[in-house]
C-alpha cells in the first residue's frame, strides 16, 4: 500500500485532501484511530483463529461505523449534488 499521494494526479489528490478535511472536521482522532483497529480486526477476524473482541468493544465499534457510514452518506450527496448544480 502506497504511504503517499505524489502519483495521483493533482485533482485527485486535492479531493481526498477535501475529503479528510471534512472527516477531520467531523470525526474525533480516537475514532480514526478506532477505525485503524476495526481495519485490522477485519482481517484478523477473518484469518487468525486466535482474534477475539468482547461484546462491550463490538458494540462501541458498530456505533463509530454507523457515524462514519453517515458522514461519508453526506459527503457524497453534496458531491454528487455539486456536479447536478443542486449543491
Amino acid at each position: 500500500m502506497k504511504k503517499s499521494l505524489s502519483h495521483l494526479p493533482p485533482h485527485k489528490r486535492a479531493a481526498l485532501k477535501r475529503i479528510v478535511g471534512y472527516i477531520r472536521e467531523e470525526v474525533d482522532p480516537a475514532m480514526i484511530i478506532l477505525f485503524e483497529l476495526l481495519k485490522k480486526a477485519y482481517v484478523d477476524a477473518r484469518y487468525k483463529k486466535s482474534y477475539k473482541i468482547t461484546k462491550r468493544e463490538l458494540e462501541y465499534l458498530a456505533g463509530r461505523v454507523r457515524k462514519l457510514r453517515t458522514l461519508t452518506r453526506k459527503i457524497c450527496r453534496e458531491k454528487i449534488a455539486s456536479f447536478t448544480g443542486n449543491a
